[in-house]
């Protein structure tokens, strides 16, 4: 075993070592009972059961040893489970003051970025009264919109080709009925008249379309700001 061998690793080696001992001591009283033999003379018998006495002691010093370490070994779990918890304390104990230590961060920074939301939110009223009292003139677009506005896109149809009976005007017919095992065209009076054709022809499954710009959630109206003891830095 390693010289820097945890006391688990300890105990449970020397566990397993009774284990050993007693397996061993078990095996040799089984061979020393086999040499037992009714006929033997007195003496050889008497010779063999002050083995097998001798081998019992053993036996019985091997399981007191073995009932001892398993002992050991389960002080030493649970010491190093609780080493382990207390390590896990202290390591939470200082996140809590690491934490502490940000959060009293936090409202400085907290105040910093308020002022600098107001003073963006005074220069975009400058810029819309401007817009507001000139509008003969180019409209002018605020930084923030400027940043961040996301403009208007052009999406393209979505088109598919297919087999169908359509018509000279590209209609389909609104019945059909079966005929050599295949669906053809009813003419009954109603709907599109014909003749039809069987031909591939193009399907728009989405049209075309305009996606305006749109402007995402200004900064001003989307963020709420809170000192150390919970006053309101913004909105103001």
């Amino acid at each position: 075993m390693s010289l820097l061998a945890t006391p688990v690793e300890k105990a449970a080696g020397a566990l397993e070592g009774a284990e050993r001992r007693l397996a061993d001591f078990q095996a040799r009283r089984t061979t020393k009972v086999a040499e037992l033999n009714a006929e033997a003379d007195f003496d050889k018998n008497f010779a063999v059961r002050e083995d097998l006495a001798g081998i019992d002691r053993l036996i019985a010093a091997a399981s007191d040893a073995i009932e001892h370490a398993k002992t050991n070994l389960a002080s030493a779990e649970a010491a190093e489970a609780k080493a382990k918890l207390d390590a896990e304390e202290r390591r939470i104990q200082k996140l809590a003051t690491d934490h502490a230590k940000l959060v009293i961060e936090i409202p400085a920074d907290s105040e910093k970025l308020a002022a600098k939301i107001g003073r963006a939110e005074a220069m975009r009223k400058q810029i819309d009264d401007w817009n507001a009292t000139h509008v003969d003139r180019a409209f002018v677009a605020d930084g923030e919109r400027k940043l961040r506005e996301i403009p208007g896109r052009e999406v393209p149809a979505i088109l598919r080709r297919e087999w169908a009976w359509v018509n000279s005007a590209g209609e389909r017919p609104t019945q059909h009925t079966e005929r050599d095992g295949k669906m053809v065209p009813l003419q009954s009076g109603f709907g599109p008249s014909g003749p039809f054709d069987y031909r591939e022809v193009e399907v728009v499954e989405s049209e075309a379309r305009y996606e305006p710009g749109r402007m995402p959630p200004r900064f001003a109206d989307s963020v709420k700001l809170y000192g150390l003891k919970g006053e309101v830095l913004w909105p103001r």
